[in-house]
């Protein structure tokens, strides 16, 4: 591939896909390696350019690209997606979950750029101390002082800023004021959630739920452990991380002050991506989907203000799907 490293897609596909894999596949598939035509033609796929784009660049006519492709590459794909009809613009998507690079936080914030003492181990134990030594001035009480929420405040202005590394010293400011104010540590996950420190999340949402006693502060901490498990289950197609990822999304749905349909939507989304690659997920989709919709009848429910969201996501997801699915899914969605 180093002599296609003069290509707009090259660095892009280096960064983020396991490239050697993929030719490795489609070369076993092809039983030879790729040409240099397809590596090209390839490389522009996963960056989501169009024949149009694919054309102009090697100063071919769309037909001619568009037959060859056919002959050639898209063959090749079809047995890898188990596909039997390749669209260009959704090969991205289909060939994610198995190639794509998972974005590590150290590609997108230096590890040190973050003090350890704002990691999710770090604040947990300042807490228990605070708590263990009684310096929690509201001691269990529900209610937040005024200053505490000015602190708090600040903290979520940063956080709507995107400025993930300031909101946190600002949370764990209100957390030297009060260790029982267990809802900062659900806004403090959110930043994690942000930068990608998944097993942050996990470690802060665990403890969130042993001392909450809000079921609103829990509900909000089951549903951000569920998105983290849910990015796992992405990143290794372990069916365990799924389960677990449902079990809190679950939880969040049962113990949501007002029916929460977020919590409903991430189970249908998280199922959609697997069904993708194994049709066994397709009947609990639509179950899911069955439990979603009770939610989204109840007067009490979230839904209204949500559904332009979920439907803008739900188009994005079952483009992904055999056509026959689509059509299911669309007519369903329809109804909402």
């Amino acid at each position: 591939m180093d002599t296609l490293s003069h290509l707009p897609e090259w660095a892009e596909v280096a960064s983020n896909w396991d490239l050697d894999r993929l030719l490795y596949d489609l070369g076993n598939i092809k039983t030879r390696e790729l040409s240099q035509f397809e590596q090209k033609c390839l490389c522009a796929l996963l960056c989501r350019r169009d024949i149009q784009y694919i054309a102009s660049q090697i100063n071919w006519t769309v037909a001619a690209v568009r037959t060859e492709l056919s002959r050639g590459l898209y063959q090749y794909l079809k047995v890898l997606t188990g596909r039997t009809h390749i669209i260009g613009k959704q090969i991205a998507d289909w060939l994610e979950l198995k190639y794509k690079k998972p974005k590590s936080y150290s590609e997108n914030l230096p590890l040190d750029e973050i003090e350890r003492k704002y990691r999710a181990a770090s604040i947990v134990a300042f807490i228990e101390k605070q708590m263990l030594e009684g310096n929690s001035s509201a001691d269990k009480s529900a209610d937040v002082s005024a200053d505490v929420e000015v602190i708090i405040k600040y903290g979520d202005l940063q956080v709507k800023e995107e400025n993930y590394r300031l909101a946190i010293p600002c949370y764990i400011k209100a957390l030297t004021k009060d260790a029982w104010c267990m809802g900062v540590l659900n806004k403090i996950a959110l930043c994690y959630d942000a930068m990608q420190l998944y097993e942050d999340v996990e470690f802060l949402c665990t403890f969130a739920l042993r001392h909450a006693l809000s079921d609103e502060v829990k509900a909000k901490a089951y549903n951000l452990k569920g998105g983290a498990l849910h990015e796992r289950a992405l990143r290794s197609s372990c069916d365990l991380h799924i389960q677990n990822a449902i079990l809190c999304y679950k939880s969040a749905i049962n113990l949501s002050t007002e029916l929460d349909v977020i919590p409903a939507w991430n189970i249908i989304d998280l199922l959609l991506a697997f069904s993708q690659r194994n049709s066994i997920y397709i009947n609990s989709t639509k179950l899911e989907f069955k439990e979603l919709k009770k939610i989204a009848l109840n007067c009490k429910s979230n839904f209204p203000k949500m559904r332009e969201k979920i439907l803008k996501d739900a188009d994005r997801a079952i483009n992904l799907l055999e056509a026959d699915e689509q059509e299911w899914w669309r007519q369903q969605l329809a109804k909402l």
